[in-house]
């Protein structure tokens, strides 16, 4: 495939989804090693089961630092970030 130059713009919503998605692989990796629901791992995080699902897929959400913090660390970190 040819390479296409990207804005800037572009690229920094690439970079975004990027991480949402490395995000996301890392909170499905932590539930099925954990076998944990998720209502369960949402608990665990201080957030609401819904928007634990709605950040799985990628999806905006407003969450206390607090529960950013939790999700990082039950992830491992991620890069980038």
């Amino acid at each position: 495939m040819p390479r296409v130059a990207l804005t800037a713009a572009q690229r920094e919503t690439a970079k975004k989804q990027d991480r949402a998605k490395k995000l996301a692989d890392g909170l499905l990796v932590h539930k099925a090693l954990a076998r944990l629901t998720y209502e369960q791992m949402a608990q665990q995080i201080g957030i609401d089961k819904r928007c634990l699902r709605k950040i799985v897929d990628g999806q905006d959400c407003y969450i206390p630092v607090s529960a950013a913090l939790a999700m990082v660390e039950m992830v491992g970190g991620v890069a980038d970030a």
